[in-house]
C-alpha cells in the first residue's frame, strides 16, 4: 500500500516549555531531599518503638498496552506523613517503549498543617509516536493515521476539606502540544487542516474540582467510594489557541461480598463544549476505560461509560478478575441512544509486588466491537 508522509507545522517549546522543565528539574531535586529523610535502620533502633512516619520505595517498570507495546521504566515513591490521617506522596516515573514513546512525570501532594488542607504539583514531558483514527463513533480502522505528539504539562493547584471525606479544590493547567511529523497509510487524516488542533500550541486553563473519598485503601481498595467531578475551562485570554470547556464525571464503588471477594463499578461521564482540538476530545479505550479498545478509537466531545470487574483473592499474592462494559461516544447527547453502546469484557491476573501498599502487577485480555482482536495489558496497580 502506498505510504504517505506529511509534514506538520513544527511550533517552538516557548516560554511554557521552558518553565515546564525548569520546574520538572526542581521537582526531581526534591526527590533524593526527601529520600535523605528516610529513617536508616541505626535510626530505626534509637527510635525504639516511635512510629515510622516515612515511607520509601522503587521498583523496575515492565508493561505492555496495545498503544505502547512493550515498555520498560522505573518509579520511584516516597510517602510522608503515615502517623497522620491523609499521607504527602511525592512519585516520580519514567518509561520508554518499544513504539519509541517517551515519558517522564513527577507528581507531589503536600498535606498541610491541620490535615484539612493540601496542594498538589505535577509535570510531564512526553514524546508520543500514536494513531488518530478519527472523530466520532463509526470511524475505519483503515483510514487510521500514525502521527507524533510532543506534550509538555504542568498542573498545580490545592484543596479544602469541607466535611469528612468531601473536599474542594482548583488549579491551573499549563500545556503545550506540537507535532513533529505525521505518516498515512492511503488517505490520511491529518496534515491537511480538516481536524481542529493539528497545529498544536499551548492551552492554558483553571479547573475546578469536588472530591468525595471514603475507600479503606489507596492502590487496593475493597470499601467505599470515590467521586470525582471536574470543570475545566481553558481560556483565549491567558493564551489559549482552542479555547473550550470540559466536565468530568468519575465515579467509582467497592464492594467487600465476601472474603477475598470484591466487587467494583465505575461510572464515568465527559463533556466537552466550544471547539475543542482533536487530541483533547474524550476519548474511549485504553488501559481503564474500556479494556479491548486501542485508546482514542473512538472520540468525540461526549463520552459515556460503566464498567465492573470482579475480584477474587485466591492465594497471599495471587489474584483473578474478570470485567465487562459498555460505553460510546458522540458529538452531542441527544445523538447518544441512536445507537447500540460498544461492549467491553475481559478477563485477567495480578500478582501482589508490595503487600505492604497493596500494589499489583496485572495481566489482562480484553475484547472489543472494532474488529481488532483481543488487547493484551501487562501494566502496574488496577485500572480503576
Amino acid at each position: 500500500m502506498l505510504q504517505q508522509t506529511r509534514r506538520m507545522k513544527v511550533q517552538p517549546p516557548g516560554p511554557l516549555g521552558w518553565l515546564v522543565s525548569f520546574l520538572f528539574a526542581v521537582t526531581l531535586l526534591m526527590v533524593p531531599m526527601a529520600l535523605a529523610q528516610v529513617p536508616t535502620d541505626d535510626q530505626k533502633r534509637t527510635a525504639g518503638d516511635e512510629a515510622v512516619t516515612s515511607d520509601m520505595g522503587g521498583m523496575p517498570l515492565l508493561f505492555r498496552t496495545p498503544e505502547t507495546g512493550l515498555a520498560i521504566g522505573g518509579v520511584l515513591l516516597y510517602t510522608s506523613g503515615l502517623d497522620k490521617k491523609r499521607a504527602s506522596p511525592i512519585i516520580s516515573g519514567l518509561m520508554y517503549t518499544e513504539k519509541k514513546q517517551i515519558l517522564w512525570g513527577v507528581g507531589a501532594r503536600q498535606i498541610l498543617d491541620g490535615e484539612d488542607r493540601s496542594i498538589y504539583a505535577y509535570s510531564e514531558i512526553a514524546r508520543f509516536p500514536q494513531t488518530f483514527f478519527g472523530v466520532g463513533r463509526n470511524t475505519k480502522r483503515g483510514e487510521a493515521t500514525a502521527y507524533q505528539e510532543e506534550r509538555q504539562n504542568l498542573e498545580f493547584g490545592g484543596d479544602q476539606e469541607l466535611l469528612p471525606h468531601l473536599s474542594v479544590g482548583s488549579g491551573l493547567i499549563l500545556r503545550n502540544d506540537t507535532f513533529k511529523s505525521l505518516e498515512s497509510a492511503g488517505k490520511g487524516l491529518l496534515g491537511s487542516g480538516l481536524y481542529r488542533g493539528e497545529d498544536g500550541g499551548p492551552q492554558r486553563g483553571a479547573q475546578v474540582y469536588l472530591l468525595w473519598e471514603s475507600t479503606n485503601d489507596n492502590y487496593f481498595p475493597s470499601q467505599g467510594q470515590k467521586i470525582q467531578l471536574f470543570s475545566q475551562h481553558y481560556i483565549k485570554q491567558w493564551g489559549s489557541r482552542y479555547p473550550f470547556s470540559a466536565q468530568k464525571l468519575d465515579a467509582r464503588s467497592y464492594h467487600l461480598l465476601a472474603p477475598n471477594w470484591i466487587q467494583a463499578h465505575q461510572f464515568f461521564v465527559q463533556n466537552l463544549n466550544g471547539d475543542p482540538p482533536f487530541y483533547q476530545l474524550a476519548q474511549l479505550g485504553g488501559n481503564d476505560l474500556l479494556r479491548g479498545y486501542y485508546k482514542g478509537r473512538y472520540r468525540d466531545r461526549k463520552l459515556i461509560i460503566l464498567q465492573t470487574e470482579t475480584r477474587y483473592r485466591f492465594s497471599k499474592y495471587w489474584n483473578v478478575a474478570l470485567f465487562g462494559g459498555f460505553g460510546n461516544v458522540s458529538r452531542e447527547w441527544n445523538e447518544m441512544p441512536d445507537e447500540a453502546l460498544k461492549p467491553s469484557y475481559g478477563t485477567g491476573v495480578r500478582y501482589q509486588i508490595s503487600p505492604k501498599q497493596k500494589i499489583n502487577v496485572r495481566l489482562d485480555v480484553g475484547w472489543g466491537d472494532d474488529q481488532g482482536g483481543p488487547q493484551i495489558y501487562l501494566y502496574v496497580m488496577e485500572a480503576w
